[in-house]
């Protein structure tokens, strides 16, 4: 099915969408609204916003994960006479 054949009855309001992902209504207004585009997609029409169960589901299954621990970068040391080290000889 087509974006174009999409029909209100599969859209739901941030607040449906909320209690789907369990989750707060400002937690889902603050993701719309964050420059990673980490949140679900949205439709945005006027000032209306409707989300597609479809799409909160891909979202969510997105978001599966096997650990808590973070993805670092490469760790960059600090030379001891740096002046902007703490341990700085004064």
């Amino acid at each position: 099915m087509s974006d174009q054949t999409i029909t209100a009855i599969q859209r739901i309001s941030p607040a449906d969408a909320a209690k789907r992902l369990g989750v707060s209504t400002s937690y889902l207004s603050n993701m719309r609204c964050s420059e990673d585009g980490d949140g679900p997609v949205f439709y945005q029409i006027g000032r209306k916003i409707e989300y597609r169960i479809a799409d909160l589901d891909a979202w969510l299954a997105g978001r599966r994960r096997t650990t808590t621990a973070r993805k670092m970068g490469p760790r960059k040391r600090r030379a001891a006479n740096d002046a902007g080290s703490r341990h700085a000889a004064v």
